[in-house]
């Protein structure tokens, strides 16, 4: 364990914390993981996952520190969340971060022309919603891990025995699918799927126990 521990504190490369917008009140931060190469450099802009309604821009510091160190600049962001937030509020936020970092773009070393987002689980919705619905040229690729693609699929046909699945949704959509059923097709990445989507790559277990592999786009 000791061991392990040595190995993250020295591979971790070191972040900083800067306000990115606000929006309603709310101030909205990223966490910078400046890349470890000269230049000008791609940007990674990580959202977290949680449901909609709880998480943070420290979820995955590993993961940033690689991409840092294989030579991108790290935007890991926090959004506003469900339920006092419904979408596209999150993906809203994206689009701030976009703005942001392209304006620092030259005092951050960003390369403004070359964006990634890169989500996972409910982040990852916001992700694949934000590239397909943006249209933002310096978009240039999306990452998928285990989000859900169709919110209308994604229903669950009864009670998760580990969350109640079908409340998360309702938070972050405004209510059930019944009674608000165009706010879970606005918020389905796969309905704006057109040939000319950005390349996208989705990473997905066969056992994710909420969204099955049905509810991504393939």
């Amino acid at each position: 364990m000791a061991t392990n521990v040595h190995w993250y504190r020295r591979c971790q490369v070191p972040s900083r914390t800067l306000n990115y917008g606000s929006a309603d009140g709310v101030n909205l931060t990223l966490d910078l993981y400046p890349a470890q190469q000269p230049g000008p450099r791609p940007c990674v802009i990580v959202i977290h996952g949680g449901s909609w309604a709880q998480g943070d821009s420290r979820q995955l510091p590993e993961l940033n520190s690689r991409l840092a160190k294989d030579g991108y600049t790290v935007a890991a962001i926090n959004y506003r969340l469900a339920p006092r937030y419904h979408n596209p509020s999150p993906v809203q936020d994206v689009h701030t971060a976009l703005d942001y970092l392209r304006i620092h773009a030259t005092e951050l070393s960003i390369d403004s022309n070359t964006f990634v987002l890169l989500g996972r689980s409910a982040g990852a919705q916001i992700a694949l919603l934000a590239a397909y619905t943006l249209q933002d040229s310096a978009i240039k690729a999306v990452i998928d891990f285990y989000g859900p693609a169709d919110m209308v699929w994604a229903i669950p046909p009864r009670q998760s025995l580990i969350m109640d699945s079908r409340k998360v949704m309702s938070d972050y959509l405004g209510g059930p699918y019944p009674a608000v059923p165009q706010n879970y097709v606005n918020s389905s990445p796969i309905a704006f799927v057109t040939r000319q989507s950005i390349p996208t790559l989705l990473i997905h277990g066969q056992q994710t126990y909420w969204w099955p592999t049905s509810t991504a786009p393939g």
